[in-house]
């Protein structure tokens, strides 16, 4: 496979990838820095194994774009709409805190029955609810391990839907069943997946059984 060249957010720098192996070099640089203090990181490992598990395991292109960003911090939220000077603040419509990417995904009163659903969700499939926490979601779950990569696909299916279910909602002005977008992308995940696979693991099917 050939390396590549993929741009950033607004800058004229490039982040430069062996095949699924991040390089240091221009805003690069910066990320790696910020994700390390944020993550309490001793090494770049992590970063690279969800990287391996972007564009190998990940099924769709969806969700390897949303997985880019969001390990890039470019995926956009109020936060840094306001950084990039395309809004004038950085605060929740609903809970007039900061939205940054945790709030985004784990603590907007927006998604309160998205998010009970889901605790119900996982009690029933016996895993424990610490694995929804912001570094798992950006870092993955284990993510240097591929028997959790079906976890891990979990996740990213689970933040792709709370990122669709906000822009259908018109940025929560409108009231959206964001569990039922979750059950909708899962079951076609599902479907896609063993068209690829020829078969799924228990982790997915107990996840179909009761979703």
């Amino acid at each position: 496979m050939e390396s590549c060249l993929i741009g950033t957010n607004t800058t004229s720098s490039y982040i430069y990838i062996q095949p699924f192996k991040l390089h240091k070099c221009g805003e690069t640089n910066r990320i790696i820095e910020m994700e390390k203090k944020i993550f309490k990181l001793e090494s770049i490992n992590p970063i690279n194994n969800m990287l391996q598990f972007t564009f190998n395991y990940s099924i769709n292109n969806k969700y390897k774009m949303l997985r880019w960003k969001l390990l890039h911090f470019i995926l956009p939220c109020k936060q840094l709409l306001l950084q990039w000077h395309i809004q004038e603040t950085s605060m929740c419509d609903l809970c007039n805190v900061t939205e940054d990417y945790e709030h985004f995904f784990l603590k907007c009163q927006f998604f309160h029955e998205f998010w009970k659903k889901i605790y119900v969700l996982v009690s029933k499939i016996k895993i424990g609810s610490h694995i929804f926490n912001f570094k798992t979601l950006v870092l993955g779950y284990k993510i240097h391990d591929p028997m959790y990569n079906d976890i891990n696909l979990f996740l990213t299916v689970l933040l792709y839907s709370i990122h669709k279910s906000t822009h259908i909602s018109n940025y929560k002005q409108k009231d959206i069943d964001a569990y039922a977008v979750f059950r909708n992308e899962f079951l076609k995940t599902y479907e896609i997946n063993i068209y690829i696979n020829a078969k799924n693991s228990k982790f997915l099917n107990d996840v179909k059984r009761y979703i």
